[in-house]
């Protein structure tokens, strides 16, 4: 009996899983057509691509109808370009109307459906000039779809395809900056300014310009050669806009000086390119100093560079310093004859490392709780120093002292100097990165023979700024007894903290400055895992002790009727 009651729980276990697998089955069952555009966003005037594509080799489909509606303020319709797997006469398009509607029906010579796969249909719409610019959509449906025989396919399919209409392209061609590579323009340039002269130096053999139109404008330049010294060199740059329908020129007259009949060798670099990064401003003969800014990784720096008039360069480094640093490089030209130098200067300045650019740990007390007297004033976690009067008879002082989460603190000393002196207790906070510390300094007054912290305070011996006197200051007491720099610096119990429990904690491993919640915390999950376990493990006691009385009642009831 046991043996039917097991296989009927087994019988149903099966039945509900095939169901699950059926259902998950009908679920993934792939649409047999998809849409999309060729792009995101358009322009006025640009033409969208949408493509009708079967998602598998499709043999039985024979026939369907495609569906396209659209904004027809933005958007207009074109014209349908069937692949060639849609033979000649046997689609059928109405595209005056919105929606653009399609009808299919494959040709019945051949027998039989032709295989339909990939994209079978691109349907070519334009973006209406001046188009008003925002988000919208193709919508497409595909239904009525059959096979051979005539029967309805449950092959309806639907889908959006989003597209942004952009504002129109900018009609204005102007230059927002021009700058020569060699000389200044005269007069100053202006967008507004369309001729300009340019004196050079004879030896200066071409010019490029460093221009940038406005409104995501082009730039083209007729030329950079010269003519002859002595002579002057038109050249025209050309603004074109963005939407390429204007044109603006401004003209510059490049003036070349006349060649001396004794020409003196001058010393200038005709060219500077770094190995990385990017020279600020940009190289001209002219500027004699720059910057550059490179990666943590970049350890060296090597330059391509080129002296004016066959002359000599040299440069003084190419090792940087360490990320996070700038290092000056000089590059020197030497003209040919030896008598003239141009010292070119370019400071680099090397990224710090991710590591250490990123932000350390924060570091600071919490709390510091003197194991004698009162600290003046009371403590706060961003005053840094501060004075502990104690009485004579108190020979050493130690601390408790809470820090920031993960951070750690260590104390000099405890020892203090011979009554009436005073003595620095520095307390250290280190960050949990180890990149970052604060130190709290303490100044423990230590009162006369025989007298009290309260005597010492009313005698004004107490003053942090400039109150101790030299007598008083440990390092320089008046019987010349010398700082005990042997000491060891100890780690302090947090405040409330007894000193088994700092033991237990130093051995679970629970960093200085942290509290308990931490540990209880992971105590709590271990519980909740622990307890959901027992539960689990009761529950399935408990189903099985039912099955089992189940099968007990039902043999029991079998032998009162036998």
């Amino acid at each position: 009996m046991l043996q039917r009651v097991l296989g009927l729980l087994l019988s149903v276990i099966a039945l509900f899983h095939l169901g699950t697998v059926a259902a998950a089955a009908s679920l993934e069952t792939e649409t047999p057509f998809v849409f999309s555009v060729d792009r995101e966003s358009y322009y006025g005037g640009e033409r969208i691509e949408l493509t009708v594509d079967t998602t598998t080799a499709q043999k039985d489909i024979a026939g369907f109808c495609v569906s396209i509606a659209y904004d027809d303020t933005r958007l207009s319709f074109l014209r349908v370009e069937p692949s060639s797997q849609i033979k000649n006469k046997t689609l059928q398009t109405d595209g005056t109307n919105n929606p653009v509607r399609s009808t299919y029906v494959c040709n019945v010579d051949l027998g039989h459906a032709p295989a339909l796969s990939g994209t079978i249909l691109t349907y070519v719409f334009e973006v209406n000039e001046g188009a008003p610019a925002g988000e919208t959509e193709l919508e497409v449906v595909v239904d009525q779809v059959c096979n051979w025989q005539g029967e309805q396919l449950d092959s309806r399919c639907e889908g959006k395809a989003p597209l942004e209409v952009l504002p129109p392209k900018s009609d204005r061609a102007f230059l927002e900056s021009l700058e020569p590579s060699s000389g200044k323009l005269s007069p100053s340039f202006s967008a507004d300014i369309y001729h300009y002269t340019l004196d050079v130096p004879y030896r200066v053999s071409s010019v490029t310009f460093d221009a940038q139109a406005g409104e995501n404008g082009t730039v083209s330049v007729s030329r950079k050669t010269l003519q002859k010294a002595g002579s002057t060199t038109s050249i025209t740059i050309t603004a074109t806009s963005e939407n390429q329908k204007q044109k603006t020129q401004y003209l510059v007259d490049v003036n070349r000086a006349e060649e001396p009949e004794e020409p003196e060798w001058e010393a200038y670099l005709a060219e500077l390119i770094p190995s990385a990064g990017e020279l600020r401003p940009a190289f001209s003969p002219d500027v004699t100093e720059y910057a550059l800014d490179v990666g943590a990784d970049v350890q060296s720096l090597t330059f391509q560079a080129r002296a004016g008039e066959d002359g000599s360069v040299s440069v003084s480094r190419e090792k940087l310093n360490r990320a996070g640093t700038s290092t000056e490089i000089k590059i020197t030209a030497v003209s040919l004859d030896k008598k003239n130098r141009q010292v070119y200067t370019v400071t680099v300045n090397r990224a710090l490392e991710e590591s250490a650019s990123a932000a350390s740990s924060p570091c600071f007390l919490t709390a510091l709780q003197p194991s004698e007297g009162t600290l003046e004033p009371p403590f706060s976690p961003d005053i840094l120093e501060y004075t502990l009067p104690v009485d004579s008879d108190v020979q050493s002082v130690t601390f408790q002292a809470n820090a920031s989460e993960g951070a750690t603190v260590s104390i000099n000393r405890k020892t203090l100097y011979k009554a009436g002196s005073t003595t620095e207790i520095v307390v250290t906070v280190r960050s949990e990165d180890r990149k970052t510390t604060k130190q709290y300094t303490v100044s423990v007054v230590r009162a006369e023979e025989g007298g009290s912290a309260s005597e010492r305070a009313g005698a004004g011996g107490t003053g942090m700024a400039g109150g101790n006197s030299g007598s008083n200051v440990a390092a320089k007491s008046n019987d010349g007894e010398s700082p005990q720099s042997g000491e060891e610096p100890y780690i302090p119990f947090k405040v409330g903290e007894t000193e088994e429990a700092a033991e237990s904690a130093a051995e679970a491993g629970v960093p200085l400055g942290q509290t308990e919640e931490g540990t209880r915390e992971t105590v709590f999950r271990e519980n909740n895992q622990f307890s959901a376990f027992v539960a689990g493990m009761v529950a399935a006691v408990i189903c099985v002790a039912l099955g089992m009385g189940l099968v007990f009642l039902y043999e029991k009831g079998k032998t009162k009727k036998l």
